[in-house]
């Protein structure tokens, strides 16, 4: 006789149910310890240095305990920095094309915060706490432009969001690293604004495979704060719907030629 019991699916085996479980709670413990790494650094990192060099030192000594650590946690990428920060070779084009994008998009962003109807009181401490951020000292613009681009993209893309993606799959790894990264911003005008580079950001990593598209594109976002404004001074709001048009069509040229980059040359995104 010809038994009728069903086969289990594969998405109702539960050893594979179980398999996936460990996985997840797998990723999100390691990546609970690469967010603790970072936050105990940068403390580290206030106590010992100027505010202007605090991403420098927070990125020097990341880097080497990523490393020792990963060859107890991440045995398959243990002995290969590189890959276990997200750090992967594109072509240039990418990196000008990704920094184009961060441009635009602060543009955008910027106008967008000026025509929006928000409370005096916070734009006020808005700008009292970004004040310290702009400053044209030359270890300022350094840290802004490149440290902390450089320190951010490493933590929340390449180890948080990839770990993640190991674990829980691609949305709930790009929710979850999303929201952590906007909430670190603590300003509730930062959340925002972070919580949707997050997902630019997040979305570039998924694309190219890679963190330096995604440096690129944080680093334009943040240089954009010293580029002076070429728009006219006027008290009218035109300029700021020219900017927020101007900045959203930069971002959307240089995002849809990236990704046309991407798909043309394979999944990763990398011309040969």
């Amino acid at each position: 006789m010809i038994s009728k019991r069903k086969k289990c699916s594969p998405e109702k085996d539960p050893g594979q149910r179980a398999e996936r479980a460990v996985a997840a709670v797998y990723s999100v413990g390691v990546s609970a310890l690469w967010l603790l790494l970072y936050l105990a650094l940068g403390l580290l990192a206030v106590i010992l240095v100027p505010r202007e060099w605090r991403a420098a030192l927070n990125f020097a000594l990341l880097a080497p305990a990523v490393w020792l650590l990963s060859r107890r946690f991440v045995p398959e990428d243990g002995n290969f920095l590189l890959p276990v920060l997200g750090i992967r070779s594109v072509h240039s084009a990418v990196l000008l094309l990704a920094a184009a994008a961060g441009i635009g998009l602060n543009l955008a962003l910027s106008a967008a915060l000026e025509l929006l109807p928000l409370p005096a009181d916070l734009l006020g401490s808005y700008e009292n706490a970004a004040e310290p951020l702009t400053s044209l000292a030359p270890a300022s613009v350094l840290n802004t432009v490149v440290f902390v681009p450089l320190l951010e993209e490493t933590v929340f893309r390449g180890l948080i969001l990839r770990t993640l993606r190991r674990g829980v799959g691609t949305a709930a790894a790009l929710i979850i690293s999303t929201a952590v990264f906007a909430v670190l911003h603590t300003h509730p005008l930062w959340i925002a604004y972070a919580a949707l580079c997050g997902l630019i950001l997040g979305g570039t990593y998924l694309v190219f495979n890679s963190t330096v598209p995604c440096i690129m594109l944080h680093l334009g976002f943040n240089a954009a704060n010293f580029i002076p404004s070429f728009l006219p001074v006027t008290d009218g709001r035109g300029k700021y719907y020219a900017a927020l048009a101007a900045g959203s069509a930069l971002f959307a040229a240089c995002a849809a030629v990236g990704v046309i980059c991407a798909r043309k040359n394979g999944s990763d995104g990398i011309p040969d």
